[in-house]
C-alpha cells in the first residue's frame, strides 16, 4: 500500500516545478513535469495537465496569452493524460503539497502529440509561417560518425527519418543522393545525425559483471540555402545492460527519439517565432 502525505507549508518555501519535457517516447507522445494548483485534488491536477498542453502550445505561438487561451478550447482527456497515484511506469504525482489555494501538485504525463496537432489543424491555429514550411520544406537525413556504434548507422537514419517524416515533414528516399541525372527537389533543411557509443561494466551480484551501453545522439538542422545550424539537439539514453538481444538496439533508439524530437520541436519553435 502506498501513502502519500501533504505537507503544510508557505508556498514561498516550495521547489520551484517549472514544465519540463522529460523525455520524448515516441513520434506521437511526450513525457513532461508539470505543476498545477486547485481547491482539491482533482483540480490541481487538471490544472497541471492544463498547463502541460498550454507549454506545448506555446512552443508552436509567438503570443503566450493566446496558448493560454487555446489550451482551454481543447478537450484535455484527449491529449493529456490523467495521472494516479505515485509514478508507475513514467506516469504518477510527484508531490502534493496543502497551499492557501488548496493543493499543489507536480505531475509527470503524457501529452498525445498527434492526437493535438490534429486538433490544432481543424482550429486553424498552426501559425501560417509554420504551415507553410510543413508544405514547402524538403527534408534530408545524413548520418555522420558513428564513434562505436557503426553497426547502427542504418538503424540511426531509418529511425530519423522514419520520426520527422511521421510529423509531417516531406523527407527524401535514402537513395537521394543516387540520383545523379534525375529530376528530384533538392533538400532546403539537412539534418545531421552522429552517435557517441560508452559501455561500462555493471556488478551483477552473484552473476559477476554486466556490460552495459548508452549512447549519445546529436541532432543537427541545418538550413541549406543559408549555410546556418536552424536547431540542435545532445541526447544521451538510458544505460541498458547487454543481457538480452534488443538491449543495444533499445539503447540507441531511446537516444535518437529523444535528441530528434527536441530539435524538430525547437525547429518548428523557430520558424513559428520567425519575424
Amino acid at each position: 500500500m502506498i501513502f502519500i502525505f501533504y505537507l503544510a507549508m508557505p508556498i514561498s518555501a516550495l521547489a520551484d516545478f517549472s514544465t519540463e519535457l522529460v523525455e520524448c517516447t515516441d513520434a506521437q507522445t511526450l513525457l513532461l513535469s508539470c505543476t498545477g494548483e486547485g481547491k482539491n485534488l482533482d483540480a490541481a491536477l487538471n490544472a497541471a495537465r492544463r498547463e502541460c498542453l498550454r507549454w506545448y502550445l506555446e512552443q508552436m505561438l509567438v503570443d503566450p496569452a493566446g496558448a493560454s487561451s487555446l489550451a482551454e478550447r481543447i478537450e484535455l482527456d484527449r491529449v493529456v493524460e490523467m495521472p494516479r497515484g505515485a509514478p508507475t511506469r513514467g506516469v504518477g504525482i510527484k508531490s502534493k503539497f496543502r497551499t492557501e489555494k488548496g493543493v499543489r501538485v507536480s505531475i509527470l504525463t503524457r501529452l498525445f502529440r498527434a492526437r493535438l496537432d490534429s486538433m490544432l489543424e481543424r482550429l486553424d491555429a498552426l501559425p501560417e509561417k509554420l504551415k507553410a514550411a510543413l508544405q514547402n520544406t524538403i527534408v534530408d537525413i545524413e548520418v555522420g560518425k558513428m564513434e562505436g556504434g557503426e553497426k547502427y548507422r542504418t538503424t540511426l537514419d531509418e529511425l530519423a527519418r522514419s520520426f520527422i517524416s511521421s510529423l509531417g515533414w516531406s523527407v527524401l528516399p535514402r537513395s537521394f543522393s543516387k540520383l545523379k541525372g534525375k529530376t528530384v527537389a533538392k533538400p532546403n533543411v539537412l539534418v545531421e545525425l552522429s552517435a557517441v557509443r560508452r559501455t561500462r561494466k555493471l556488478d551483477w551480484g552473484s552473476g559477476g559483471k554486466r556490460l552495459a551501453v548508452t549512447y549519445t545522439v546529436t541532432a543537427k538542422a541545418i538550413d541549406t540555402v543559408k549555410n546556418i545550424l536552424i536547431a540542435s539537439s545532445v541526447r544521451t539514453g538510458t544505460e541498458r545492460p547487454l543481457f538480452s538481444a534488443d538491449a543495444e538496439w533499445q539503447a540507441i533508439r531511446d537516444s535518437a527519439m529523444d535528441a530528434v524530437c527536441r530539435m524538430e520541436l525547437a525547429l518548428r519553435r523557430k520558424i513559428a517565432r520567425a519575424q
